[in-house]
């Protein structure tokens, strides 16, 4: 009687622990949710893109060009005597020459900060992509760490199925041996 329960015992758990160790190891992968990037990132990424190249928009600075062209001749207009003029155009230059170096420098600060946009355009892409990754790292590991469970678990019912007809097995000997002893 007691090797038929000893049978059932092996049976059941070994077979549940079977079950479980194969059953870990077909265990299919889950589905890894995707990280859609929204389109306004790849948008925001060309037009940063476009903008780092250019600097200052060219209407603007056309319109310092101009700016500067009709101040110098207005200011020319202004001189009457030619020893007057000789001393205004010197000065005219120079004030024109300033307000091109201004320009190149209000160019070259308009791309720096464009340059800066760029930047950060393409680090939100990188923290998308860096999400990606890392979701499916953890993904991943939480998927062998449940096979790893389970199969473990598997092989814990195999070996307790075994046991246990260690055992009965033992008792069934130690009975039978005191019977023959009596």
């Amino acid at each position: 009687m007691s090797i038929s329960l000893a049978g059932a015992a092996l049976a059941g758990q070994a077979g549940l622990g079977l079950a479980q160790t194969v059953g870990g190891a077909l265990m299919k992968k889950p589905e890894i949710p995707e990280i859609e990037i929204p389109q306004e990132v790849f948008q925001n990424m060309s037009d940063a893109e476009y903008w780092s190249y250019v600097g200052m928009p060219e209407t603007q600075r056309q319109r310092y060009l101009e700016d500067i062209q009709t101040s110098s001749a207005n200011a020319l207009s202004r001189v009457s005597d030619r020893k007057g003029g000789l001393g205004a155009v010197s000065s005219i230059q120079a004030r024109e020459a300033e307000s091109l170096r201004e320009l190149a420098t209000l160019d070259t600060k308009m791309r720096m900060d464009n340059l800066n946009k760029l930047y950060k355009a393409r680090e939100v892409g990188a923290q998308y992509d860096l999400q990606t990754q890392q979701l499916n790292r953890e993904k991943s590991l939480q998927e062998r760490t449940e096979k790893k469970q389970i199969i473990g678990a598997g092989l814990q019912n195999v070996m307790g199925a075994f046991g246990t007809i260690g055992d009965v097995a033992a008792e069934d000997t130690s009975l039978t041996l005191k019977s023959l002893f009596k």
